[in-house]
């Protein structure tokens, strides 16, 4: 028994818009079913995962960094001496 294709009507953000709108006439409905497939995949939530780990690591990088500039210059010397 073949499936009947529902038709959605709904808004989309803004950026998302913009990304519909240059997908050639035709092929809108099928890049925005294949988007969504996709989103809800486990290879999507890999790449979520991977995102926030990536976030982790440029957000430990910055407190390293600022841990860094507050060192005081008593600090800095002995670091330097102990190398």
């Amino acid at each position: 028994m073949k499936r009947r294709n529902n038709l959605h009507s709904f808004t989309l953000w803004p950026k998302a818009s913009d990304i519909v709108s240059k997908i050639k006439q035709g092929r809108k409905s099928q890049f925005v079913s294949r988007a969504i497939v996709w989103f809800d995949s486990p290879k999507a939530d890999r790449f979520r995962a991977h995102e926030e780990l990536i976030e982790r690591y440029r957000e430990a990088q910055l407190q390293i960094l600022e841990l860094k500039k507050s060192q005081s210059f008593i600090s800095k010397i002995r670091n330097k001496w102990s190398k």
